[in-house]
């Protein structure tokens, strides 16, 4: 009995003693943890220094449409913060007027019309075309007529690429006559050329303003009666006629005449209710102003007219 009793104290001190270290651990734990957090308040304390700081926040700025990013500053105070926010920050905006973008102007430039007018003697269209025609045939033996026409002087290299009546590249023919008259001729082994009574001379082919389309079309043998070397001027009509012919057409001063190969340059109306070798065409110079006109350049004959009454 005395042995027994002796056992269960010796378990009770043992149980008390487990117990005693068990509550000094948890205190340890505790103290631990509490110290965890007083030294991370101390870090977050340490670190506002009372330095400024700067943030650029997007705003909408006045009078902006869109955001905006402004220069924004942290303002602190000299004991750290702000009056009554020790360690307090505050943003400041910049509320500028936002500078709109700057659009490029994609306006293009109002062409400066062409002025130059021709300074030779007026002559009518046979009277050049007789000149011009020798010196053509010095370029290429084989050429063929395609067109005549009165052109500002500069302008010779435009005639193919622009319509007849462009008054940029055209001037009209008072009485039938001009003072630039214009000789297109075809080579259908060599290209074009264009040669003026004023002594201009442009190789249309080198220039890239005539398309071999074109040329294959003057190689017709159709069209061989266009060879300038045969081509007997005494069989047609001279532009002044024509002008006469015109009647209350050519009243303005602005209507021109130009001589031309329908077949050659594609003018499908005169080939296909029309077929002339040779004919005049009316046109004016004003774009505001319509006339349109073909002569037979055999026989003076009016073959078409679109002109409004």
């Amino acid at each position: 009995m005395l042995t027994a009793n002796t056992n269960d104290s010796q378990r009770s001190v043992c149980y008390d003693s487990l117990r005693t270290r068990g509550k000094a651990r948890s205190v340890n734990q505790r103290m631990v943890a509490a110290t965890a957090v007083i030294l991370a308040v101390m870090a977050l304390v340490a670190c506002d220094d009372g330095q400024t700081r700067i943030t650029a926040p997007t705003t909408f700025a006045a009078g902006a449409t869109s955001p905006t990013v402004g220069t924004s500053q942290t303002a602190v105070s000299e004991e750290g913060g702000l009056p009554g926010l020790r360690g307090g920050t505050q943003t400041v905006v910049d509320a500028a007027p936002a500078t709109p973008p700057v659009t490029p102007d994609l306006t293009l430039p109002t062409p400066t019309p062409v002025t130059a007018t021709g300074t030779g003697e007026a002559t009518t269209s046979l009277d050049a075309l007789a000149s011009l025609k020798a010196q053509a045939l010095n370029w290429q033996r084989d050429v063929r007529f395609a067109l005549l026409a009165n052109v500002r002087p500069g302008q010779e290299g435009k005639l193919l690429g622009v319509a007849l009546g462009d008054p940029d590249v055209f001037e009209a023919t008072p009485g039938g006559e001009g003072r630039n008259w214009t000789l297109v001729a075809v080579s259908p082994s060599r290209g074009a050329i264009a040669v003026s009574a004023e002594g201009a001379f442009v190789d249309l082919t080198s220039e890239g303003a005539v398309t071999g389309e074109m040329i294959g079309s003057f190689a017709d043998p159709g069209l061989q009666a266009l060879e300038l070397e045969t081509l007997d001027l005494n069989t047609l009509v001279d532009s002044d006629s024509i002008w006469a012919a015109a009647g209350p057409r050519v009243e303005a001063d602005w209507a021109s005449l130009a001589l031309l190969t329908p077949a050659g340059l594609g003018l499908g109306l005169l080939e296909r209710t029309e077929p002339r070798l040779l004919a005049y065409q009316l046109f004016s110079v004003r774009p505001e102003t319509q006339i349109f006109a073909y002569f037979d350049a055999l026989t003076g004959q009016l073959i078409v007219d679109g002109t409004p009454p």
